[in-house]
């Protein structure tokens, strides 16, 4: 096992996806995967609700229901770097950048990172919706 492998780690993504033949969860291993499966985690999950943990997740849902400015934007890049930096240690963040997407209330967030002690560099696109649509 390469050292950046002991590093990545292994383990279950979210949404878990079962095994049909053994129905028992699929263990992951590599950086893509399980790296962008934590971003996402971390992003999504609000701040504040993790039971003996509160202070585990994001304040981006508190953009919600405002409108689509330069303020929305800011607020969402700071949210993301610090719930990034303070809970994903295996990344050094480059960059955070947003843009207004193709819907009114949806904004493009732009993730570029490095993992850490490596040379391997990856952006993650996460979509973020301000208005909620049922």
């Amino acid at each position: 096992m390469e050292a950046k492998d002991k590093f990545i780690g292994s383990g279950m993504t979210f949404p878990i996806l079962l095994n049909p033949l053994k129905t028992s969860p699929i263990i992951s291993s590599g950086e893509s995967t399980l790296i962008h499966s934590s971003i996402g985690i971390i992003i999504n999950w609000p701040k504040r609700r993790r039971w003996f943990n509160e202070e585990f997740g994001c304040r981006i849902e508190e953009t919600l229901e405002e409108p689509n400015d330069a303020i929305s934007r800011t607020l969402i890049r700071v949210f993301i770097k610090e719930a990034l930096e303070k809970w994903e240690k295996r990344i050094v963040l480059k960059s955070i950048k947003t843009q207004s997407g193709r819907d009114v209330g949806q904004i493009n967030v732009s993730i570029n990172y490095n993992i850490r002690n490596t040379k391997i560099e990856e952006t993650v696109i996460f979509p973020f919706y301000t208005d909620l649509k049922y």
